[in-house]
């Protein structure tokens, strides 16, 4: 059993922003556990033969461009060039035609100049989370005990921990947690909650790339809402003579994602004339970002759990751990709004 002061569980902007904070209040041997292998949660960021792909093509506007800049985040700003292949309600697309959504977190602001993080903001995070003063690892865990607060991780690894800030995803929180005087309340959560989650298919195209950066799609007769020709917009997506399209569907329980997912999004990426032949398609990477996009929930009855976990040292924050449609901006101050009380719970 080895001992560490916080546990964090999430590597998103939230759970980045609050390690970030307590590195610099001089915490060391916080432990950051997420199930990607590269952290950044929804914004993780991998490598494959030349190309850089972001699991979840994040552009901000260059209005709040200061604000990440001063917590590190090195951000390029630039027009962009918006092609609608189709006119509709793109919001409602985006969030599998639900009444009453809100705008999702990550929907690009196309009526300015936008903001992309240089190097892709899941090495961003890689930075803050795998540092001197902490420890990233994928596995995470397969059982908390609330009362005891000790953490069995997916390896073995046993935990005991002074406090647990989760910006993990509510259903897979709760589905580790150990208390049986929460069990029924904690249940009763996970039925209410409403989520759309989003597939990314990237598409990395020998050849050259349209002149345009971004499609969009709002009518029911395709599958992708948001294409991105990721490369013209971050040139050093791709390596010379090719371009990266990264394409995205919603999907939920009502609406299943297509099962044939990487011939679904090459062909409606041809007829947006984005890609000619299947032949120049020289890698493919599938990214399922479940629970991207919180759509409903029991307010009371969260409020009341976190109330309870709160009391245990167990504090939840972000898009996934309050359930709530944060923007990337506020996603960074909850993270940094916790501090004190996750202080005032270790010291």
């Amino acid at each position: 059993m080895e001992d560490r002061a916080v546990l964090v569980i999430g590597s998103d902007l939230s759970a980045s922003s609050l390690v970030k904070r307590l590195c610099e209040s001089g915490f060391k041997g916080i432990l950051v556990v997420d199930n990607h292998t590269e952290p950044g949660g929804f914004l993780g960021t991998q490598y494959s033969v030349g190309f850089r792909f972001e699991k979840m093509p994040l552009l901000v506007p260059e209005s709040i461009s200061g604000y990440f800049g001063e917590r590190g985040y090195r951000l390029q700003c630039r027009d962009m060039r918006v092609r609608i292949a189709k006119e509709g309600d793109h919001v409602a697309k985006a969030t599998c035609w639900r009444r009453g959504s809100a705008r999702p977190w990550w929907y690009p602001e196309t009526g300015e100049r936008l903001c992309y993080c240089s190097r892709g903001w899941g090495s961003a995070i890689r930075s803050i989370v795998s540092s001197h003063c902490s420890e990233y690892t994928y596995y995470t865990p397969r059982k908390i005990d609330v009362t005891r607060r000790i953490a069995v991780l997916r390896n073995g690894r046993v935990i005991r921990y002074r406090a647990i800030v989760s910006s993990y995803p509510l259903p897979l929180l709760i589905d580790s947690l150990y208390d049986e005087k929460i069990a029924p309340k904690a249940q009763a959560l996970v039925k209410s909650l409403e989520w759309v989650d989003m597939l990314n298919i990237a598409l990395g195209v020998r050849g050259e790339p349209p002149g345009m950066d971004i499609v969009i799609h709002g009518t029911r007769a395709s599958r992708a809402h948001t294409l991105y020709i990721w490369s013209n917009i971050d040139q050093g997506s791709a390596p010379p003579g090719h371009y990266l399209l990264e394409i995205l569907m919603s999907y939920c329980r009502e609406r299943p994602p297509p099962p044939d997912q990487v011939s679904r999004a090459f062909t409606e990426a041809r007829w947006a004339r984005l890609v000619s032949s299947r032949e120049s398609i020289v890698s493919e990477r599938v990214y399922t970002l479940a629970y991207i996009t919180p759509t409903g929930v029991d307010r009371e009855i969260l409020r009341e759990l976190s109330e309870y976990l709160a009391a245990s040292n167990i504090f939840l924050i972000g898009v996934g751990g309050r359930w709530e449609n944060l923007s990337p901006e506020d996603q960074i101050e909850d993270g940094e709004k916790i501090l004190g009380e996750v202080l005032r719970a270790i010291r």
